[in-house]
Parts: structure tokens; sequence; C-alpha cells
């Protein structure tokens, strides 16, 4: 129970304020307690600070979550995802464009990427608000990431403890792919 309360409120929040504010409202005393103080378990400490935001692109995406830290986030029946929320603030220079970074990458993870080739669940936010998910297989940003690690490592070897810090890919990567995009969530107006 206190989990599908918190992923009702979470997704509310993140896509429809004022729904958020009435569901608060009509839910008992008892219901909000048990909701805010599992969302105080389960992110008081958290580091990362995307995981809430990873967790509502899946569930609205329509994936269960996966609560193991390495690995994929989220799966729909045999498909696993791997999501890449990003937030923008309002004021900064940053844009929405569809992307997302791997962290610490390797040729063994891309290899391992490619035969599983799971879903990339990529999702824009302004200000913690939700305004689109964009949603496609992993293969279709597997060229970029090959030739980024091929930039860091041209010999195609490395040391152990060597990798590539950040692997990043936008929209102009997987463009060629829209026939396999899915817009699985877009905010009303934009």
């Amino acid at each position: 129970m206190e989990q599908q309360l918190m992923d009702r409120l979470l997704d509310a929040y993140f896509t429809d304020q004022s729904h958020f504010e009435r569901l608060v409202h009509e839910m008992s005393h008892d219901e909000v307690g048990v909701a805010f103080v599992g969302l105080l378990r389960q992110y008081a400490n958290d580091r990362n600070s995307s995981t809430l935001r990873e967790r509502v692109s899946l569930i609205r995406a329509g994936y269960e979550i996966v609560d193991a830290k390495l690995g994929y986030d989220g799966k729909r029946g045999d498909v696993m995802a791997e999501a890449k929320p990003v937030n923008v603030r309002t004021g900064s220079k940053d844009k929405l464009n569809g992307h997302g970074n791997f962290s610490d990458y390797t040729f063994e993870r891309l290899e391992k990427d490619i035969a599983e080739n799971p879903q990339m669940v990529v999702s824009d936010f302004i200000d913690g608000g939700l305004m689109y998910i964009l949603d496609f297989p992993f293969t279709c940003i597997s060229p970029e990431l090959k030739r980024q690690l091929e930039n860091r490592f041209p010999s195609g070897t490395r040391l152990s403890g060597e990798y590539l810090r950040s692997a990043g890919f936008s929209f102009t990567h997987y463009w060629h792919c829209v026939q396999h995009v899915d817009e699985t969530f877009k905010r009303a107006g934009i």
C-alpha cells in the first residue's frame, strides 16, 4: 500500500500540480502519513538526485521499477528499460534536447547493452515538472556511444579502472530511429 500511495502522489506531483493538491486533500490523514514516511525513508538519504525523476518517468511510460542500483531501472514484461531523466532549471543556459548520459562507460558495457537492447526512457523536466518522455531502443544510440569510446580508447582497449567518464547522447543521435521512438508522455501546451 505504501508504494502504491507514493507512486500515485509522485505521478500527480510531477505531471499535474492541481491534481496533486486535490489528491492530497482527498487522502485520509493516515494515508498521507504512510506516503510521507515512505518517501522520506526511500529518498531522504539518496545521493542520486534523479531517482524521483527516473521513477516517475518509468511509471508514466508503463514500466515496473527495478530496485537494483546497478543494472537497468525498469521492466515491462521481458523488456528492460534504462531511464535518463534531465532537469533544466529556469534561467539556466541548458536546453531540453532529449539528451542523457552514461557515467563510467566501457566497451564491455556497450557490448552488453547492444546484446540486451533495453528501451531508453528519456525524459525532460523543467524545474521538476515533467515535459515529455521518449522511449526508444538502445541500439538507436549505440553508434554514438561507440564513437565516443573509440575516441577515448583509440586502440580499442583500456586498462583496468579506466572509463569513459561521461558518454552522452541527444535527439540528434537517435532521430534516424524516429520510427522506433514513442512519445509516451507530453505535457499539454508544449
